[in-house]
């Protein structure tokens, strides 16, 4: 299982100084996810696995306007969202597997499982290809993706 949270704070002003208005627009946006995963190694070098994240999203944000010393709420919201997110199922095979290091490739299909129209998924599949490698020396450790 892993746990992450982030929060997105978005300020935008204008200004028309002629006319002395001012306008700001200010957007919130806070996102908790929690994952679950789980693989199991078929042989030696080949493992499969998936990840089920479940997430909450909430946006809020409002308008003001500023005229001649006046602050007005010209318009203001919230929605908040949660649920299942796009889900993951992976293979990872490993083609090098010595002692002081290792490389191996990983495929990843993302399946469209979040509801598109809540922001909690894309609204389609995705794939992607990551090479990992690592490397150890002593005491050090070096390793990508």
């Amino acid at each position: 299982m892993a746990l992450t949270a982030t929060i997105y704070n978005f300020d935008v002003e204008l200004a028309d100084t002629d006319r002395h208005v001012y306008e700001s627009l200010t957007l919130r946006v806070t996102s908790s996810t929690m994952t679950a995963y789980a693989s199991v190694g078929i042989t030696d070098r080949f493992e499969i696995g998936g990840a089920l994240p479940f997430a909450r999203l909430s946006i809020e944000g409002q308008r003001i306007s500023v005229y001649r010393g006046e602050t007005f709420l010209q318009a203001s919201g919230s929605a908040p969202a949660s649920g299942v997110a796009d889900a993951a199922v992976r293979a990872k095979y490993t083609f090098v597997n010595a002692r002081d290091g290792g490389a191996a490739i990983l495929a990843e299909v993302r399946l469209p499982t979040g509801d598109e129209e809540n922001l909690l998924g894309s609204g389609s599949a995705g794939f992607r290809l990551i090479g990992i490698g690592a490397l150890e020396r002593g005491p050090l450790m070096l390793s990508g993706n």
